[in-house]
């Protein structure tokens, strides 16, 4: 079973990518090859604790270490917003200069909608975007409407000066 990547824009040297969860169980080791092969040398969860034990990817950072692949945990609730601005501008800030270096960075939450929508389209404002072009991006790439909610479209509007 393959999973969708859905690549967003080539940065630098890099790209980024949002996706959904890897699916949990007797696929996961093929799921994350396939992220391999397909140039993933990053993977961003956005799952929080709880969704990750719930959705059996309680060790999806040992896959991702098994095949080669850097992984990142930055917890936000589901249909929610990042707790803390500052630890975000941080987070988003690291991904984008990760990705002009070279990296190929895959984001997800649990259907790479919302929460993987708001995330990147904060590192497209680093590339000079607005807020309402990455979200429009990020919509075309992934075939649907993002984010998943007006409070994230809304949030990452009011707080885009203090996200560059």
């Amino acid at each position: 079973m393959k999973p969708q990547i859905y690549k967003i824009k080539a940065i630098g040297l890099g790209s980024l990518s949002v996706m959904a969860k890897p699916v949990a169980g007797e696929w996961l080791e093929e799921q994350f090859q396939f992220y391999r092969d397909s140039g993933i040398t990053l993977l961003v969860s956005l799952l929080e604790e709880f969704e990750a034990y719930e959705l059996g990817l309680q060790d999806e950072h040992r896959a991702a270490e098994r095949h080669g692949i850097t992984f990142l945990s930055f917890p936000i609730a589901d249909r929610g917003l990042p707790e803390s601005l500052p630890r975000f501008h941080a987070f988003v800030s690291s991904l984008f200069q990760q990705i002009q270096d070279g990296a190929h960075v895959a984001v997800h939450c649990r259907a790479g909608i919302g929460r993987s929508g708001l995330t990147a389209a904060a590192v497209l404002l680093h590339e000079g975007f607005t807020p309402d072009e990455a979200f429009a991006l990020i919509s075309e790439a992934r075939r649907c409407p993002v984010p998943d909610t007006e409070e994230q479209r809304c949030w990452l509007v009011e707080n885009r000066r203090g996200l560059i």
